[in-house]
């Protein structure tokens, strides 16, 4: 099966150059498709909803907008035009700025112009959006900075990502591309990487990420006797071996069989046992035997 593991922060850690900024952390993710090489998959680094250095930052719609509109306006406002309440619909940028009659719901770069705006900051319990009697909590005051922000810079809503065919970065294929996407991030955010973190905490994070145990002192005195001479090849090494302990499989078949929702047991008023461990040992093999994962998710 496909390993996945999250690798997180072996070399770097992001860290803010101002003291007022908001610490933030990258997280490695990679893939171990077939053989025993690490293939990059993803980066992903928690951004700012507005700049620690006094520069205003782009509002997301997916990630920040989005899920503010779907939780307190889509059920009465959303995709479906003939369920919309007073016929708008907050779900696309069309509907959302058509004219109403001499107003609309948002006007781009004008959030105080946008009626649905002024409808989630009134003190007017008979405007308020949401109303009261729909049981939806009212927008924070951070949240209403955001939408306020995000009305202003334009109102630019975008495609749910689950439409949008996805497309590779241009990388420098004589780089890792990891590093390459953190590195542009820090620089788009006016952060500085730390350096690496010493030996034995390179081993502890990674023993416990691909293990879920921390490193015997006896692997720990051996790794640094090794990467002291050559760390790649020792790095590379204790990542084959990591990977081809039983631990591994056992580590990561807890994800799965969480999500399967397994228990040893029935689970109901007598909590009776069931003879269902088979199948956690089948999903443990799998996993230490780099089964393909279109063949695991069939058997």
């Amino acid at each position: 099966m496909a390993r996945f593991c999250i690798l997180t922060g072996f070399y770097q850690i992001l860290s803010p150059s101002s003291k007022h900024a908001n610490t933030n952390r990258e997280k490695l993710l990679e893939m171990k498709v077939q053989d025993t090489r690490l293939i990059p998959l993803a980066v992903a680094i928690v951004g700012f909803t507005s700049s620690a250095f006094g520069e205003e930052v782009e509002i997301d719609y997916s990630t920040q907008i989005r899920p503010l509109l779907s939780d307190r306006c889509f059920a009465c406002h959303g995709f479906d035009q003939e369920k919309q309440d007073a016929d708008l619909g907050l779900s696309s940028f069309v509907e959302a700025t058509q004219d109403l009659g001499g107003y609309q719901a948002i006007v781009p770069g004008d959030a105080e112009a946008s009626e649905a705006f002024m409808r989630m900051i009134t003190d007017d319990v008979d405007d308020l959006m949401p109303p009261p009697e729909s049981n939806k909590k009212p927008f924070t005051a951070e949240e209403i900075d955001l939408i306020r922000t995000w009305i202003n810079q334009g109102a630019k809503y975008e495609e749910h990502w689950a439409f949008v065919p996805p497309s590779a970065p241009a990388v420098d294929p004589a780089t890792n591309p990891i590093d390459q996407m953190i590195d542009a991030r820090q620089k788009e955010m006016g952060l500085e990487p730390n350096g690496r973190a010493d030996l034995y905490t390179l081993i502890r994070r990674l023993s416990f990420d691909l293990r879920g145990l921390p490193p015997t002192v006896a692997e720990t005195e051996r790794f640094v006797a090794a990467a002291e001479r050559d760390f790649n090849t020792a790095w590379d090494k204790l990542i084959d071996e990591f990977l081809a302990s039983p631990a591994y499989g056992e580590k990561w078949a807890r994800e799965w069989l969480d999500l399967a929702r397994y228990a040893d047991t029935n689970g109901y008023e007598k909590d009776r046992p069931r003879s269902i461990w088979p199948y956690r040992d089948w999903v443990i093999n799998a996993l230490n035997e780099d089964m393909p994962y279109d063949q695991f998710s069939i058997e």
